[in-house]
């Protein structure tokens, strides 16, 4: 897929069924949770995608929106967030900090997502709670997400991408995984 103002990424046809090898540890558990609780989505199989640019031809083949999914902490890390906001919508950490009560939110270092979610940047997704089992992480979503029919988002890989029913998301996936999302006008 090409987009003249864009990198090209090559993205697959459009797969129901989960990969036949997993790349992550978070990638298998992604579709072990779904498949359990019989949770349908479309996925595809992508080059490498890291930003909200290198999302537009995934959002264009599953025709949905790509999440921007970010994970922040405040200045002496005793408070991480997992924010969840659309992926064409501006980011400003002084309104999401505000909106959680939380002051000087920024991003938070590859090594703690890393020892936190136990994934890398580029392939954060509320699955990756899947892997904070002591709920250390709290999970923010932006009001705008509820009003979405689909929800897109990596599958714990940035070559995976995949779209659910967002009411599935909320009703299913996250009671699942033991979260209450904070929602947020942001």
């Amino acid at each position: 897929m090409t987009d003249s103002l864009h990198n090209t990424i090559r993205v697959s046809r459009i797969f129901t069924t989960p990969p036949v090898t997993y790349k992550s540890c978070l990638q298998a558990k992604t579709y072990r949770l779904l498949e359990r609780l019989a949770v349908s989505y479309r996925r595809v199989d992508t080059d490498v995608a890291v930003t909200m640019d290198d999302c537009l031809a995934i959002d264009r083949a599953l025709d949905t929106k790509i999440v921007k999914t970010l994970f922040l902490c405040n200045r002496n890390k005793s408070s991480y967030v997992l924010f969840v906001t659309p992926g064409d919508k501006p980011f400003r950490t002084s309104i999401v900090s505000k909106a959680l009560g939380v002051s000087r939110l920024s991003f938070a270092s590859a090594e703690d997502l890393h020892s936190l979610l136990g994934t890398e940047i580029g392939d954060t997704s509320v699955f990756c709670l899947l892997h904070d089992a002591a709920a250390k992480v709290r999970l923010a979503l932006d009001r705008a997400i509820l009003t979405t029919t689909d929800y897109g988002c990596t599958d714990g890989t940035n070559t995976g991408y995949l779209t659910l029913a967002t009411r599935d998301l909320l009703e299913k996936v996250l009671p699942e995984i033991g979260r209450v999302p904070e929602i947020i006008d942001v």
